[in-house]
């Protein structure tokens, strides 16, 4: 924290390069996940990625990684979590003399930019040579809005263990998919993404997959939870909310994690409160005010279509003249079977 050097600083911006090379720009998953983020978010720096786009790592300099340094590595923006058997006393004049003399900086800035509303649903597509994939996103609260712990209960009832209604209904009853799971992304301090990606089985297609979930989605909102199920997922939250907990380091990451991201760490037993206060109509109710086509960004992975060279135009079927899509004529895909 006190008068970094960054050394390493070049060699070791190469391995972050690297990195995105493995992550994303040679990954089918890591390509999808940029793109939904960028098609989601159109202003909230949530949009950028966490280990930066190629051209920005390329140019980066050494003073401008010590300015960011310097912005946001500093006491006042810092918090320290001690569990275990300690002397408080001693703790703190350990604290006073490694840390007590470095001064604090200026009040980090937070992002200037908020998202607006989502007004109409988005789609893209990106292409890779790789079995086709979907992923479906909704812009969410996060805690302290009592929204969000029913996403975590929707979060389980979707996609928590083989008896869950996506798993069950996608992979073991219509087989159209060989995987499913949910996510909510990309960070809890600003409002984020409910996330569902799957993977269909061949010769299925990824508009049947996405069928299948919306219907899914749908239910949701339209039948009651039944009292039994939703017991079972609150037990299942409960079991895992507790069970980091176990660990002087668990709790100290949880501690940790609740002053940073909410401001106080009493929230840990807040949220805990929160899980096991909600109700099958609140899962209802926020069912039909999230999953709706307007709050909706979808992003398909699809392998490379053969198309004429470059500089040529592909021939209408029908007409043997350049195509629309050829005159940069396009047309919005239409909606797989089952969507809203």
């Amino acid at each position: 924290m006190r008068d970094p050097v960054l050394r390493e600083f070049y060699s070791e911006r190469d391995v972050v390069m690297e990195e995105r090379r493995m992550r994303v720009d040679n990954q089918p998953q890591g390509k999808m996940y940029e793109q939904l983020l960028l098609s989601a978010f159109q202003a909230h720096p949530y949009r950028v990625p966490t280990v930066g786009f190629m051209s920005d790592l390329e140019h980066v300099t050494r003073p401008q990684a010590l300015e960011f340094r310097r912005s946001f590595y500093t006491p006042n923006n810092a918090v320290g979590t001690l569990v275990g058997d300690i002397d408080p006393a001693v703790v703190e004049r350990l604290v006073r003399r490694y840390f007590g003399d470095i001064p604090a900086g200026p009040e980090p800035p937070a992002p200037a930019t908020a998202e607006p509303s989502q007004t109409g649903e988005r789609r893209t597509v990106v292409e890779f040579d790789a079995e086709p994939e979907v992923m479906i996103a909704f812009h969410k609260a996060v805690w302290p809005s009592p929204d969000d712990p029913v996403f975590a209960v929707i979060d389980s009832l979707l996609t928590s263990g083989r008896t869950s209604r996506l798993f069950r209904r996608l992979v073991l009853e219509t087989r159209v998919a060989s995987d499913v799971y949910s996510m909510q992304v990309p960070g809890d301090r600003y409002p984020n993404l409910f996330g569902i990606g799957a993977t269909p089985r061949a010769p299925h297609t990824a508009s049947e997959v996405e069928a299948g979930i919306l219907q899914e989605l749908r239910r949701l909102g339209d039948e009651p939870i039944p009292e039994r199920e939703l017991q079972k997922i609150k037990n299942q939250l409960r079991a895992s909310f507790l069970y980091p907990l176990r660990s002087n380091q668990g709790l100290a990451g949880q501690l940790s994690f609740y002053e940073i991201i909410t401001g106080d760490w009493k929230n840990l037993n807040a949220y805990a409160s929160a899980l096991q206060a909600a109700t099958g109509p609140q899962v209802q109710e926020l069912s039909r005010r999230t999953f709706v086509a307007s709050n909706r960004t979808v992003t398909v992975l699809a392998r490379p279509t053969e198309g004429p060279g470059p500089g040529q135009a592909a021939p209408d079927p029908g007409t043997g003249k350049p195509s629309e899509a050829a005159r940069g004529v396009s047309h919005r895909p239409a909606a797989p079977q089952g969507a809203r």
